[in-house]
């Protein structure tokens, strides 16, 4: 009873953040939307899931046949869709087929072979592979291969997906800060969460990938173990990809394209000083660092070059990133605020600073001056 509370407690789960995720968000929020379509597929998935282990009735079970390539698609599907989503909350503004289709190539290989696999046995004898432990043994050679493979190929794809995603996310979490000044750390921690969330639920499949689906079926208390950890992983899944908001980088210029601007820069030094006399311009007298919403975009409109001409000359001329430049006016504005009027609050310190929150505020202060905002007030 309780595995059967737990299979359809993946299936109600997965519908409920697919619907809250799809229809519930403007296309300005593209990637949670998006996610809504790995909720979908999860809904697919666990439906199969259900079909094949807890079936009602024994004809239920004859339907895994026609399903089973489906239900290898779906799980195919599900870790190049969500390593596409973690594309979109970073690098990438949009879906395109034309971009991301090389990512949907092996699923789709592996439906059109497990189906061919599947059609070369008659259903009683896949039923009885399947569901007996006196399966027929004979002109299953075909069926057998495929299945190993399949079984190799799911092992590989995820283990190169774990990488990919978090080798993807430590890349980005270096880059946000040549972009965005508000940058709060839970915003990284919300993606290390959901990237851990989903490595557990892959690795927990491609476990239970190699163990025979026959010992799992019906009231098998080993079948409690996956259903309970997918249930819990995909509720975290969808409730952090709910609250998460998509901040997205430019990837960092190659090394060859950073060595020739380097190179520009001792050779045509006076145009790079223009560039890095209307930063100070823009940062010293028209105190642009005030407004919170402040990114690399925007200084370069302002100044009037490319933002990678404005990131480099931050780097090259003041030897910090982007963040870490502008917070650093930002905390020297805090500690006049506090020199003229020491009654101010900490939230009217940090929103008359430009920075997004209190937190954000603390913690550049500590960084920039080793101190509390508490003791900076007691000596000043």
């Amino acid at each position: 009873m309780l595995s059967l509370i737990l299979l359809l407690n993946s299936i109600y789960i997965s519908l409920f953040w697919f619907i809250v995720l799809s229809f519930n968000n403007k296309n300005s929020d593209y990637p949670k939307v998006f996610l809504g379509k790995f909720m979908f597929i999860a809904f697919l998935l666990y439906i199969c899931y259900f079909i094949f282990y807890y079936p009602t009735r024994e004809t239920a079970q004859y339907y895994f046949y026609y399903i089973d390539s489906f239900y290898e698609l779906f799980l195919f599907l599900l870790f190049p869709i969500y390593y596409i989503y973690i594309k979109l909350i970073t690098f990438d503004k949009k879906f395109s087929l034309k971009k991301h289709y090389k990512y949907l190539i092996l699923p789709v290989f592996v439906f059109l072979l497990n189906l061919t696999a599947n059609f070369s046995i008659p259903a009683e004898e896949y039923y009885k592979l399947m569901y007996s432990n006196n399966g027929v043994q004979e002109n299953v050679t075909y069926f057998s291969i495929v299945h190993d493979i399949v079984r190799v190929l799911y092992l590989l794809q995820s283990i190169t997906y774990l990488i990919l995603s978090f080798i993807y996310i430590k890349t980005y979490s270096k880059t946000i800060y040549n972009f965005y000044a508000n940058i709060d750390k839970d915003y990284l921690y919300k993606v290390y969460i959901i990237n851990i969330s989903i490595s557990i639920i892959v690795i927990l499949y491609v476990v239970f990938s190699f163990v025979e689906k026959k010992v799992l079926i019906g009231d098998s208390p080993w079948l409690v173990i996956p259903a309970l950890l997918a249930s819990c992983f995909l509720f975290i899944i969808g409730w952090l990809g709910n609250h998460q908001k998509s901040v997205i980088v430019d990837k960092t210029p190659n090394k060859k394209i950073l060595e020739k601007i380097e190179n520009e820069i001792s050779v045509n030094d006076e145009h790079f000083n223009n560039i890095r006399n209307k930063i100070d311009n823009l940062f010293i007298t028209e105190k642009i660092y005030l407004n919170a919403e402040l990114n690399l975009w925007e200084v370069s409109r302002l100044a009037g070059t490319n933002r990678t001409y404005i990131s480099i000359v931050i780097n090259h001329y003041y030897n910090q990133n982007f963040s870490t430049f502008v917070n650093n006016f930002r905390v020297k504005h805090v500690v006049e605020l506090i020199k003229k009027n020491p009654e101010l609050t900490n939230i009217d310190l940090a929103t008359l600073s430009g920075f997004g929150s209190v937190i954000s505020m603390q913690r550049a202060i500590q960084s920039f001056e080793g101190k509390t905002i508490r003791e900076i007030k007691t000596e000043l």
